[in-house]
């Protein structure tokens, strides 16, 4: 006969079948670096003013260097929206030279330039403040995109942005201010 098992027993092991497995936590904000506009607002805004806020002071300038080549002397560009077929599907200096150039292999196909530059000659004709402001705000969303990419990159990263460390030590952070101030970057 067996003995009757005393509950105030010790030494009895607990079954692993009877033990019910407990769910993995999912990746959330307080495990991983998951953007969040509400309290993530502050670092956008602080990347965007100083990418926009290095180059403002080229807004009151005129054209210069190629601007010849994109804007003044490029009859797609001055033709607006209008000449946006044109320069889809020609190469980079057929708009000022009004013939192809085959200076380079494969040629200099970079459409997209000349494309904001046709949109702002549509609605601002040839206004070096603007097409200068416009560039001081796309690099300061750049640097937006920028620091989101890398967020999402150096998720585990241990210099990444999470609970235990300050978002102004995060890679992403430094990477994208390091990017921003790069003196490369003056052709913005």
């Amino acid at each position: 006969m067996a003995a009757p098992q005393n509950p105030k027993n010790k030494t009895q092991k607990p079954n692993p079948a009877a033990t019910p497995k407990q769910p993995q936590p999912a990746l959330t904000s307080t495990n991983t670096y998951l953007p969040d506009w509400t309290t993530d607002w502050k670092i956008y805004l602080i990347l965007i003013l100083f990418a926009t806020g290095l180059y403002l002071n080229t807004v009151p300038n005129k054209y210069a260097f190629d601007d010849s080549i994109s804007v003044t002397e490029n009859t797609f560009t001055k033709e607006g929206i209008s000449g946006i077929g044109k320069i889809l599907s020609t190469d980079y200096l057929m708009g000022m030279w009004g013939r192809e150039m085959k200076m380079y292999a494969g040629g200099r196909y970079r459409p997209l330039s000349l494309v904001s530059l046709a949109i702002e000659y549509e609605f601002f004709g040839e206004n070096p403040h603007v097409s200068h402001l416009v560039n001081a705000l796309l690099y300061g969303l750049t640097a937006f995109l920028l620091f989101l990419v890398l967020s999402k990159l150096f998720v585990r990263h241990p210099w990444g942005i999470g609970k235990d460390n300050p978002w102004y030590l995060g890679l992403p952070f430094i990477i994208t201010l390091l990017f921003i101030a790069h003196p490369l970057h003056t052709e913005v």
